[in-house]
């Protein structure tokens, strides 16, 4: 009877906790509710096609990559992406509602860390276990996953991560299958959702591996390692569960691969130097450096940064003081975890859970895209938040290792969580006013990314989209003349940090040319995103075009041609390099690429036109009006076609011209 009535008190107060969880965040992220979209939320469901066909989209979803657009194809998470699908069925697209489902899976997590932390560590201090997530829930470096909804696979994969593991203990316990099935599914739809879920091969071990009293005690046992080795069975079926997680992850890394087409991805200096092969980053001394930048962000999460990548994470060495700091400190805290294992310490742990978590993003098995990023400490950020709650525990003499709060004590925890928990708190809820939409974000945060070569680049982008936009930065009938000077300021300084920035060059090249009215510095700049890339077609198309204005005829004809031999089946190569050529007095080389133009479009009426044109030109009247009538054929909206044709059958005076006529008065509003 006795024990009863502990399990329903354990019961009433586990569903508190969980109710005081999913009102935590809602309270700390409830105002990002009004957010809309951000950064990269095009990846995932900001005018994505696939989702805004809804169910329908499901399917391509599936057998799609996660990116697929010009130069680039990589990726396999289709999770999220489903989700968003999902919720165009009832709501469209709405980023109000996606916000709403971001924090709820976020509420979620939190219950779920409670959950299997209490099931891993079911003789600590429950309270102790409720302040770090208290702590995790509170925590700034987690307002890039609940903020962005790009990272909503972010919170997935940490979610289904969390069930694999749950799965995994039920079978450790009772040995159902079910619960070992379960917990595969829940893997693979983890590791689906987003690929940082691989450090689950390592967490789930080493979770049943605390979770089991009766093999690592906390006093010291005789014999250390090898007589525990010797002694306890269960660690062979701990490691046959890493092994069985290990080839299940082989496989579902592997069998996108199988359907999928051949991913691309194009590498850039400004993402990270060691993409491609910056030998003044190397391996370890940025790995240290990319350590000691999350131990900094985690201690004191401010300021953040939407993008950090080249020059943000400056040149290292292994002479550099951050470096060399990181190395001591890092080696120290896991010498401590390994010797303190032996004894299942909490400390040890939070640790390793922190580096196993970590690990995939420390630059070190493979070059991460913007070197460092907030959104990679959200998983570990788990293992900082039980330490840092153990170092509260300690200081205050409360017991860890059993479920008891010494009296007098209680407000003097209370006082020593809230002076953690409120600064947090008032950042994360701040921050998340930084996420209203592109523009907000990128422009309260560039001031702290004053070396990010892409942040600056990217808010020059978003600049120019504003200055075109009627009814945001743009004048009517016209474009912003701020947004556009604020633009060409942060595409200097982005080349300024990175000269082989070709995105920057080029951008900067064409606002200058066409809207700052400087033709000859404009193709100077496009000519320097040539120079930083030589197969960038659209640059080459952009000074092409440039010349073409500037009567540069012969240079502009290479650069069209150039363009075209790099995208061979971009229409628009064709119809510029034809129209030049013909320019140049050359008639047939022009009709011969209007020729090959109509190959690569069926539909596209105006390689008909170019060639009709010539053949006027050239006096072949016939081939003129055959090829302009096909033309007018695909475009009936065009009057100054009709127009022609009307004249050359009623000069030789055939019947059709009365038709012709008839189509003229409609198109000119005439009856």
């Amino acid at each position: 009877m006795e024990h009863m009535k502990i399990t329903k008190l354990g019961s009433k107060r586990d569903l508190l906790f969980s109710c005081i969880l999913v009102i935590l965040a809602f309270m700390l992220y409830g105002n990002s509710l009004k957010n809309g979209y951000a950064l990269d939320d095009a990846y995932v469901v900001h005018g994505k096609e696939e989702v805004l066909k809804g169910i329908a989209g499901i399917p391509e979803i599936i057998t799609s990559r996660y990116a697929d657009d010009e130069g680039n194809s990589f990726g396999y998470r289709p999770v999220a992406t489903i989700t968003f699908a999902l919720e165009h069925v009832f709501w469209q697209q709405n980023p109000h509602v996606s916000h709403f489902f971001n924090v709820l899976l976020y509420a979620l997590c939190l219950i779920l860390v409670y959950k299997v932390l209490r099931r891993i560590f079911h003789g600590i201090n429950k309270r102790f276990l409720f302040v770090s997530v208290l702590l995790f829930a509170a925590h700034p470096i987690h307002t890039e996953v609940v903020n962005s909804l790009k990272n909503r696979e972010v919170l997935l994969a940490f979610l289904f991560g969390l069930l694999a593991l749950n799965g995994f203990i039920s079978w450790s316990r009772e040995k159902r299958w079910l619960s070992l099935v379960g917990g595969i599914l829940y893997f693979v739809l983890a590791y689906f959702s987003k690929q940082d879920a691989i450090t689950f091969i390592a967490i789930i071990p080493m979770a049943l591996f605390f979770d089991r009293k009766d093999i690592f005690l906390k006093t010291r046992v005789p014999g250390g390692f090898r007589e525990i080795l010797k002694t306890h069975r269960y660690l062979i079926g701990v490691m046959e569960v890493m092994l069985l997680l290990g080839i299940a992850g082989a496989v579902i890394a592997l069998l996108p691969d199988c359907f999928l087409p051949e991913q691309q991805k194009v590498l850039y200096k400004f993402e990270n130097p060691q993409l491609v092969g910056d030998l003044r980053y190397p391996t370890w001394p940025v790995a240290f450096y990319t350590l000691f930048f999350y131990l900094k962000k985690l201690i004191w999460p401010h300021p953040l940064g939407f993008y950090y990548g080249y020059r943000m994470v400056p040149e290292v060495d292994w002479t550099t003081p951050e470096v060399i700091l990181s190395l001591v400190f890092h080696a120290a805290v896991l010498i401590y975890a390994l010797i303190k294992l032996p004894r299942k310490h909490i400390l040890s742990f939070a640790i390793l859970f922190y580096f196993i978590a970590l690990s995939p993003f420390t630059n070190i098995f493979v070059a991460i895209p913007g070197i460092v990023g907030e959104r990679m400490a959200f998983i570990p950020s788990l293992g900082f938040c039980l330490v840092l709650a153990f170092l509260v525990f300690k200081v205050l003499g409360y017991e860890i290792y059993q479920d008891y709060n010494p009296p007098g004590k209680t407000r003097w925890l209370t006082l020593a969580v809230m002076l953690i928990l409120l600064p947090y708190s008032l950042i994360t809820i701040a921050r998340n006013r930084d996420w209203k939409d592109y523009l907000t974000l990128f422009s309260h945060d560039i001031v702290y990314l004053d070396q990010s070569a892409k942040a600056h680049s990217l808010y020059a982008s978003q600049l120019l989209k504003e200055a075109f936009t009627p009814g945001t930065g743009g004048q009517a009938g016209g474009v912003s003349s701020a947004y556009l000077s604020t633009a060409v300021e942060h595409l200097k300084k982005a080349v300024e940090i990175d000269s082989t920035h070709k995105f920057a060059w080029n951008n900067l090249g064409f606002i200058t040319y066409q809207y700052l009215h400087q033709p000859e510095q404009g193709i100077r700049y496009m000519e320097m995103a040539v120079k930083a890339e030589p197969l960038y077609d659209e640059a080459h198309y952009n000074l092409g075009f440039a010349l073409k204005q500037q009567k540069q005829y012969l240079r502009s004809a290479y650069h069209f041609r150039e363009a075209r031999l790099i995208k061979p089946q971009k229409l628009q190569y064709y119809l510029d390099e034809a129209d030049v050529r013909y320019l140049m007095g050359q008639p047939d080389s022009a009709m011969q690429l209007y020729s090959r133009a109509l190959t690569i479009d069926t539909l596209s009426a105006i390689p008909y036109l170019g060639l009709g044109n010539i053949n006027w030109q050239k006096g072949d009247t016939l081939e003129a009006l055959r090829n302009w009538e096909v033309a007018f054929i695909r475009n009936p909206l065009d009057l100054n076609t009709c127009t022609n044709i009307h004249h050359i059958l009623q000069m030789i005076g055939d019947s059709r011209a009365e038709y012709y006529h008839k189509k003229m008065l409609e198109l000119t509003g005439q009856k």
